[in-house]
């Protein structure tokens, strides 16, 4: 309130986000509208599918889409596109063969469905469950999820035609994470922080005692850990490129996980990326990444008695 009590001085912004991806070239901007989010590179290295976000939500001190449009953009000419137009989704995964994509719809009520649809387009995409999220595909071909239809959020898998849904813990899960490419492990994070648990039984491996983030390069070969998933201008976060030994999965850790105070001994091999929350490429040096920023501006808006 101004001394003299005729206006009223406020602050008001936009978030924006964009994505740029790293490589032997440098680091450049793909994309330059809206608010860009959740940034995966193809496997050929082409194109980078998106989310181009139309609102967000508040979610475990994150902003996360609540609305957004799939969206893949090539990198060669620029171009991008919509993967599925008229749809609006809130989180996806692509299949290892990219030829399939699993995402999030909200519907009017605030449930979230979990659909799968062809990327060429040739078939509409079908339901596959109910209140469920964060999908992904593991190695048989079947569907990881986070279930949100109990009083607690579980792991649950399910084939592709909707049937044999089946609990993989009982322990709650604050977030799901991505599969291993051999589809041994699914990462989660929950109360005791990020764990590795074990799809097909076996006991779970602690990553990091604290919140953060992992992902598989998708020839397995490297395992990328977040420890600061914070991607603002201010504090963009330190991702962390441990080699995965042959025939393993999971990189060699100690039991108590990652030190989460950013200054730890890691394992031999490990490359420090200073970029959080990041979608590799085939190695360390190829990766695509958000730049997150928020835009304020001052406003005097007079009262009238």
């Amino acid at each position: 309130m101004a001394p003299d009590g005729r206006s009223l001085v406020t602050s008001g912004g936009n978030r924006r986000s964009v994505i740029w991806i790293h490589d032997t070239a440098g680091e450049r901007a793909i994309t330059s509208e809206g608010y860009a989010a959740a940034p995966r590179l193809s496997r050929d290295g082409s194109r980078v599918f998106y989310l181009l976000v139309r609102d967000l939500m508040s979610k475990s001190s994150n902003w996360v889409p609540s609305s957004a449009e799939l969206r893949s953009v090539d990198l060669s000419s620029g171009k991008s596109d919509s993967v599925l137009p008229g749809v609006s989704v809130t989180d996806y995964d692509l299949s290892p063969d990219e030829t399939e994509v699993a995402f999030t719809t909200m519907d009017n009520d605030g449930g979230s469905q979990i659909w799968l649809a062809s990327l060429d387009r040739r078939t509409p995409p079908r339901r596959i469950a109910r209140e469920g999220d964060e999908a992904s595909f593991d190695a048989d071909g079947d569907l990881v999820f986070r279930s949100l239809d109990e009083k607690v959020d579980v792991l649950v898998r399910i084939k592709k035609d909707g049937s044999g849904r089946e609990p993989l813990t009982t322990v709650p899960i604050l977030e799901k994470g991505s599969v291993s490419p051999k589809g041994e492990f699914v990462t989660a994070v929950n109360a005791a922080g990020l764990l590795a648990v074990r799809l097909h039984g076996g006991a779970t491996r602690k990553i990091c005692p604290a919140p953060s983030r992992a992902v598989w390069s998708s020839d397995g070969r490297f395992f990328y850990v977040t420890i600061d998933p914070n991607t603002s201008a201010a504090s963009p976060g330190k991702t962390l490129a441990i080699p995965v030994p042959a025939g393993k999965s999971l990189p060699d850790l100690p039991g108590s996980g990652i030190d989460a105070s950013g200054d730890g001994i890691y394992p031999p091999g490990t490359r420090v990326i200073a970029h959080g929350s990041l979608s590799p490429g085939p190695n360390p040096s190829t990766y695509v990444f958000t730049k997150t920023d928020l835009q304020r501006n001052l406003f005097r808006i007079p009262l009238h008695y």
